[in-house]
C-alpha cells in the first residue's frame, strides 16, 4: 500500500506527516509542538467517547 492509498482508505485514524531533517533544531521544535498538540487532541477525543 502506498501513502496515497493509506490516506484515502483510513477514516478512523489521524495521520501526521513529518517533513524535515533530524539535525535541524527548528524541525525538532516543530515535532515537539506537534506531538504536544496530538496528545491534547487524543485526550479531548477520549473524553468525548
Amino acid at each position: 500500500m502506498n501513502i496515497d492509498d493509506a490516506i484515502k482508505s483510513v477514516a478512523e485514524k489521524v495521520l501526521v506527516l513529518r517533513f524535515g531533517r533530524d539535525e535541524d533544531s527548528v524541525c525538532l521544535q516543530c515535532i515537539s509542538i506537534n506531538l504536544n498538540v496530538v496528545e491534547k487532541f487524543i485526550s479531548v477525543i477520549q473524553l468525548k467517547l
